[in-house]
This record gives structure tokens, sequence and C-alpha cells, in this order.
């Protein structure tokens, strides 16, 4: 996950948490927090949902053959 101000300058997250999904089995709730500049007229998170999947009972790790769709979410002040 990766945040950019209006002009494009990169945002890094303050705080990064991963907990176990209420409603998914084996599925993560990832917590991004992110410090706005106070002079951003606008900020844009960028998200890929998934990089890798494990196999829960033996850990093997797969690949994607392809990324999902970036979800963007943009915010003007």
């Amino acid at each position: 996950m990766v945040a950019f101000t209006g002009e494009q300058q990169p945002v890094q997250p303050l705080d990064w948490s991963t907990h176990p999904s209420a409603t998914e089995s084996n599925g993560e709730t990832h917590t991004v927090v992110f410090e706005v500049p106070a002079d951003a007229r606008e900020i844009k998170v960028l998200f890929t949902p998934a990089g890798e999947l494990i196999e829960h009972s033996s850990g093997d790790i797969y690949q994607l053959r392809e990324m999902p769709e970036i979800t963007q979410w943009e915010v003007s002040f």
C-alpha cells in the first residue's frame, strides 16, 4: 500500500497492523495509518489486494499469474 500527496510525494505509513479477519476464515484485516501533511490538497492511496497466497495447512506459497486490479482511494481537502 502506498499513498501520495497531490504533488506525487510518497507518504509512508505511520503504522501497519494485521488482525485475523472477522468474516473470512484464514483471512486478514490490515489497518494502515497515514499522516497527511497539513499543506496537502489531496491524497491518493493505492492498494493491491494480494501479492501471494499462502496455503494455511501446508505453508506452501503461490504467486498469482495476474495481479488483481489496483484499488485507488482519493481524498481532497
